[in-house]
């Protein structure tokens, strides 16, 4: 199988959303139904094997479904009780608010995607169309600001993955890292101001202040471990943005909101706290059940599951309703079901690709290229591993260990080979299709995508030739 064939479903995915405006879950259909043809027709896939495959993707993906219908649904409780009327009208009658979105955007989304994964999701994106940003452009704006959080969430998942897979330490990954987050946060600041108009309208010393900083955090971050680069230099931003911002009436107004009704909320960020520590994981985890089937386990960790937990926590905000309002949360909530559904397609997709050797054939095909091509390649490559399988830690797992291994063998530091692929994979998290999908689920957004995607189709490609830039500086 040639690198252009095996590279068909994700070019059919990308097409079929930006050109024919499909949503994610017909895209990924388009996807998978391919790469099951193309694995049959090229024999590195067994007709006995594809419904096992198919199904351990289902069953492995409901996490994913539970996360969606839970952040939808926790949404439309907040919708519903006026919570989110409440932060509205607080942040619009602030005359400084657009410094809080800068905030939101260079410190808050990145330190909060760095700490608790995907429930930033339902954090993030609520705050941006609070401070009046249209929920087409609170998508691509929220995945942006998360791509150099994501890089370094779950106190250093990410960089335990690539560790597993390529034997590199992950304080050694998240040291060579740094560099290259920063150089993600520079370019994300200028590409927000790109594509959100109101970012453009604050004063530009303001907004290279609050850019500045969250960039010297993640420089002193990236000292502490693993964990920290864009933990810290999302904090940092966020406090310079607070001390720039001029009306402190603001914040005694935010106490109209009452305890009982971001309880879900709570519960949420303090499960996704204490589940990042390891003894804690460990101890639930082992009560966690587990179905074996042929090509693999899956394991249902449920008091782990950051989307088995806030379906819970919404589920009793949802209880705390009544009447019509009860009612319409429901329907609202399941008018997110492309992102339900796109979950377990993707995430078959996925193993489908795997089984048949697509992604070993891409990266492989590599070893030709000599030295520096393969170095400039390496951003690729983890774009690609995250791009199929939906998430960079599980892209990290599938395509490090090709990346260490080709490195090695052209001469180039496992280090920087592991941290450039990692941190390179991070911007394309903006054209994921569960990514989109699930973003939309979280705005509760039903309108067309094509922007959506030919934004981060642009950011991809900037971010890339950035990254390319260093990395030839530094091979």
């Amino acid at each position: 199988m040639g690198v252009l064939v095996a590279l068909l479903p994700v070019v059919a995915i990308v097409v079929s959303m930006s050109v024919l405006n499909l949503r994610a879950a017909s895209a990924c259909g388009v996807g998978l139904f391919l790469s099951v043809i193309l694995g049959l027709w090229g024999q590195s896939l067994q007709a006995s094997s594809v419904i096992p495959i198919l199904l351990h993707g289902f069953l492995s993906s409901w996490d994913l479904v539970f996360l969606t219908i839970g952040g939808s649904l926790m949404g439309s409780v907040l919708t519903a009780n006026g919570t989110t009327a409440t932060l509205s009208a607080v942040l619009a009658s602030n005359h400084g608010a657009r410094l809080l979105l800068a905030g939101t955007c260079l410190g808050v989304i990145p330190a909060v995607s760095a700490l608790i994964g995907p429930g930033a999701y339902f954090v993030g994106i609520p705050i941006l169309i609070s401070l009046g940003m249209p929920p087409a452009r609170a998508i691509p704006v929220f995945l942006l600001s998360q791509s150099w959080g994501v890089a370094n969430f779950s106190f250093g998942l990410p960089c335990m993955a690539m560790e597993a897979s390529t034997g590199v330490p992950a304080q050694v990954i998240a040291q060579r890292s740094s560099p290259f987050i920063v150089l993600l946060i520079a370019v994300g600041a200028v590409m927000l101001r790109v594509i959100a108009p109101e970012l453009r309208t604050i004063r530009l010393a303001h907004y290279s202040a609050i850019a500045g900083a969250a960039m010297g955090g993640a420089v002193l971050g990236g000292r502490l471990g693993p964990a920290f680069p864009a933990l810290i230099g999302g904090i940092v931003g966020t406090v310079v943005a607070l001390i720039l911002e001029s009306d402190r009436s603001m914040y005694g107004k935010l106490r109209e909101i009452s305890f009982i009704k971001i309880l879900p909320v709570l519960i949420v960020v303090t499960h996704s706290i204490l589940t990042r520590v390891p003894s804690i994981e460990a101890f639930l985890g082992r009560m966690a059940p587990s179905v074996s089937m042929a090509v693999g386990t899956v394991t249902f960790d449920f008091l782990n599951s950051t989307g088995f937990i806030l379906l819970v926590a919404s589920s009793i905000g949802y209880l705390g309703l009544g009447g019509e309002s009860a009612g319409k949360c429901i329907r609202t909530t399941f008018r997110s079901w492309d992102a339900i559904v796109v979950a377990p397609i993707a995430i078959s997709l996925a193993r489908v690709m795997g089984a048949a050797g697509m992604l070993a054939r891409v990266v492989e095909a590599t070893t030709s290229l000599g030295r520096t091509a393969f170095a400039l390649c390496m951003p690729l490559i983890g774009m690609l591993g995250q791009y199929v399988t939906g998430s960079l830690v599980s892209g990290a797992l599938v395509v490090g260990r090709y990346v260490a291994d080709v490195a090695a063998s052209v001469g180039i530091e496992p280090g920087l080979a592991a941290a450039a692929t990692l941190v390179g994979g991070a911007p394309i998290v903006i054209l994921v299709p569960s990514k989109t999908a699930l973003a939309c689920a979280a705005a509760q957004y039903q309108g067309e995508q094509r922007s959506i995607i030919r934004s981060g189709i642009l950011v991809v490609f900037v971010s890339f030739v950035a990254m390319a830039a260093a990395i030839a500086v530094l091979v």
